[in-house]
């Protein structure tokens, strides 16, 4: 057998093809260092992309777990057309090599969808050693809305005389709406106690037709181009949305916002262990991880889609130990000089994180959300108990001091819409009075308002354009951050909420044409209504098959309808 260096391993051999996702879909003229194009298209038959070059084999690094042993190299003795290739010698029982994708950081596009035809070529030598070699492909489990994982497989090779010395291609179809995780190459040797050998060449992925029914058709139709000129129009995605192929070209074409559903709330940012680490030497040190949202986040600069960070301050999704002595679930509340402390960390770890992994990417960020619980009010939670009631003043200045100057800073909360929560008049309230948002409004620490908009009743619009008209009085932006409108489901309803819908944004067109509005931003809170927190009222713009509902058309036209 080929002499090569041997490494420690488990029972697989890992090929970590990172390359795959840190480039993207494109045409590579045998090199894969393209820059990502959102707009590209391609016919069936096209290549996405192909590794064979000695250059795109050197972006291939071998990741080399524990136990076991092999290695990979690249030879350049043999090749399917250049006379380079990769080259293999493993031992175990079974095992594979694979491109395991999903830690990388474009977690995009690049990927295989629905329908591509992923493929790679073989060469066994004589005296390889194998019994069996078959390609396969894995989808993201998303987890969650009855999603589930994929895996798919090409016929088994098995090695016999007349397939040795001889490029054979393997070749299988990606058909699940789940983005790519892995490209495995499955072997099984003749003599687990001996090393086995083959080589690889030409790994491919061609553009395919789509395998699932989805009854979503773009006809170059687009929200946000429609509105360009008005407002950002954004949506929701959480990270099992994020890795469907059809959310993510519904968003692509209608979209140029994404806020994280969960991803991105303190009980997923917050780093309990890092805390306690920090603590031993600085009770106010905050330790952040940016996981959770990071596959979404690449995703939207991949694409060329800003981002609204959703949330900071808030008294549900926020961990109790995070106001506790040392960081411990069920210690002592801190003070409010180490709170202030760890508030003020918090935004600075988090905000300088944003700016330095993913520069202009995060326009708004919502400080504080949900703390007017009442006209007037204050919500009693953890923050009112550590710091006291100018808790959200607090967070706005701790805010300012490491905010770009491409992000604003916003105040979010739901009912503003909803007359048995206040309604307006709770808005009118909160921007008037200094102890709730007026001080930090007029000392500039508060660049906007966040109406969460979900309505219960049609008759809520009426409510949402009138709190825009309050913040604008106040000085100050808006954006409606959560828009959902309720209805039944039926066909009478569909027709009510199709009005309510054209209602709203036309009020947006005209408030903003005759200048007693300043919204900057539309976000629908979800795009099918099976996945909806409110699914039962059916009351987004996309069906369950992706198909656009008549309440699509009337946001889509409603600019078209102002009077």
């Amino acid at each position: 057998m080929k002499n090569n260096k041997s490494f420690l391993m488990s029972a697989l051999v890992l090929l970590t093809i990172s390359s795959l996702l840190a480039c993207s879909r494109g045409n590579n003229d045998n090199q894969n260092n393209w820059e990502y194009d959102p707009e590209a298209t391609y016919e069936i038959g096209d290549t996405v992309k192909e590794w064979k070059s000695d250059k795109d084999f050197k972006k291939i690094p071998l990741d080399v777990p524990e136990g076991g042993t092999g290695t990979r190299e690249i030879d350049k003795t043999i090749g399917r057309d250049d006379k380079v290739s990769l080259y293999y010698s493993v031992k175990s029982s079974q095992g594979y090599i694979t491109s395991e994708l999903s830690g990388d950081k474009y977690f995009s596009d690049l990927d295989a969808k629905d329908g591509d035809i992923i493929s790679l070529y073989v060469y066994i030598p004589s005296n390889s050693n194998l019994a069996s070699l078959q390609l396969e492909l894995n989808s993201v489990n998303p987890g969650g809305y009855n999603a589930s994982s994929y895996t798919t497989q090409s016929e088994k090779l098995e090695v016999s005389q007349d397939k040795e010395e001889t490029w054979i291609r393997l070749v299988a179809t990606y058909a699940t709406l789940n983005v790519l995780q892995s490209i495995r190459l499955n072997f099984v040797p003749v003599d687990s106690s001996q090393e086995a050998e083959f080589y690889v060449d030409d790994i491919n992925i061609t553009y395919g037709a789509e395998t699932q029914d989805t009854k979503y058709v773009s006809n170059g139709e687009s929200l946000y181009k429609t509105y360009k000129d008005y407002f950002i129009v954004g949506t929701e995605l959480s990270a099992s949305m994020a890795r469907n192929s059809k959310f993510r070209q519904i968003t692509k074409d209608n979209f140029n916002s994404v806020t994280a559903e969960n991803e991105a709330k303190p009980n997923s940012t917050l780093d309990q262990a890092g805390c306690q680490e920090l603590a031993k030497t600085d009770p106010t040190g905050v330790a952040i991880s940016t996981s959770s949202f990071e596959q979404i986040y690449n995703w939207c600069e991949a694409s060329h889609i800003k981002v609204r960070h959703h949330t900071f301050v808030w008294h549900d999704q926020t961990p109790d130990w995070f106001f506790r002595e040392g960081y411990q679930s069920g210690g002592s509340f801190v003070n409010r000089t180490v709170m202030l402390g760890r508030l003020n960390n918090f935004f600075k770890n988090m905000m300088d994180t944003l700016d330095r992994k993913w520069p202009g990417l995060v326009y708004a960020l919502d400080v504080v959300n949900e703390a007017l619980p009442e006209e007037g009010q204050i919500r009693d939670s953890n923050w009112n108990k550590t710091i006291g009631e100018d808790y959200i003043y607090q967070a706005f200045v701790a805010a300012s001091r490491y905010k770009t100057d491409y992000m604003d800073l916003y105040y979010n909360d739901y009912a503003f819409e909803q007359s048995q929560w206040g309604g307006p008049k709770r808005l009118r309230t909160a921007v008037t009075t200094d102890r709730l948002l007026k001080k930090g409004i007029d000392e500039g620490y508060i660049d906007g308002i966040g109406i969460q908009s979900h309505c219960l009743d049609y008759n809520d619009v009426d409510a949402i354009l009138e709190c825009a008209q309050i913040a604008y009085s106040a000085g100050v932006k808006c954006q409606l951050t959560e828009l959902d409108i309720n209805c039944s489901g039926s066909s009478e309803f569909d027709n009510k909420q199709k009005e309510a819908y054209s209602k709203l944004i036309k009020g947006l067109v005209k408030g903003m044409d005759e200048g007693t509005m300043d919204v900057n931003a539309v976000i629908v809170w979800g795009i099918t209504d099976n996945l909806s927190w409110h699914s039962t009222n059916y009351p987004l713009m996309f069906n369950q098959d992706y198909s656009k509902k008549p309440a699509y058309y009337a946001f889509l036209n409603a600019i078209n309808e102002v009077e």
